[in-house]
C-alpha cells in the first residue's frame, strides 16, 4: 500500500530544469514556471492540432465550386451595373445593396456572380453553405453592419431564404426599415 501512495506523489522535474540558486530563485518556483510553460506549449500544440483536424469541415468545397461555375458558364455574364439594371432595379432593390452583394457574394462563394439569376436557389442550386467558408453568414452580417450601419445578426437565417431573390429582398427590406 505504501508503494501505491509513493506513486501518487507530485511530479518532480529533473534538476537540469532548475536555474542556478544564485539567480535568486528557489527550485520550487522554477519547477512551477517550467510546468506553466509546458502547459502553455501543450495548449498551443493542441489548438493547432484541432485547427488542422477541423479545417476540412470548415473550408469551402472547391470541387463543388468549380462544378457550379462550369454550369454557370452557359449563361450570359453581366457587369455589376447591367446585373443591377436587368434583375434588381425592377424589384426595387437599392443599387448600393446590389453592388454590395455583387462583391460580397463573389468574395464569399467564389462563384461567378455575374452569371447568377434571381431564381437561383441558394442551397439546392448554388450550394452556398458548402462553397463558402463555414462562418460566411457571420462575415456577411458584419460587413452589412459596417457598410450600412444596420445589424442583421442574430436574426439572419439563410435557411429561411430560398432563392437569391429572397436574399436580396430580405436585405433590401432591412435597408428600408
Amino acid at each position: 500500500m505504501v508503494k501505491f501512495f509513493q506513486l501518487l506523489r507530485p511530479v518532480q522535474f529533473p534538476n537540469y530544469l532548475n536555474s542556478p540558486k544564485g539567480a535568486g530563485n528557489t527550485g520550487g518556483v522554477d519547477n512551477a514556471a517550467n510546468f506553466d510553460f509546458s502547459i502553455r506549449m501543450w495548449r498551443k500544440l493542441n489548438n493547432w492540432w484541432q485547427a488542422v483536424r477541423t479545417y476540412p469541415d470548415m473550408r469551402p468545397d472547391l470541387q463543388l465550386r468549380r462544378k457550379i461555375n462550369q454550369t454557370l458558364r452557359d449563361r450570359s455574364a453581366y457587369g455589376s451595373h447591367d446585373w443591377y439594371r436587368c434583375f434588381w432595379e425592377p424589384l426595387g432593390v437599392k443599387p448600393e445593396l446590389a453592388n454590395f452583394l455583387y462583391s460580397q457574394l463573389a468574395a464569399y462563394s467564389g462563384l461567378e456572380v455575374a452569371r447568377l439569376l434571381p431564381s437561383d436557389r441558394l442551397i439546392e442550386d448554388l450550394h452556398i453553405p458548402l462553397v463558402c467558408w463555414y462562418d460566411w453568414e457571420w462575415d456577411l452580417c458584419e460587413a452589412f453592419e459596417n457598410h450600412f450601419g444596420i445589424e442583421l445578426c442574430p436574426t439572419f437565417d439563410l435557411s429561411e431564404l430560398t432563392t437569391l431573390k429572397d436574399l436580396f429582398l430580405y436585405l433590401n427590406q432591412k435597408l428600408i426599415q
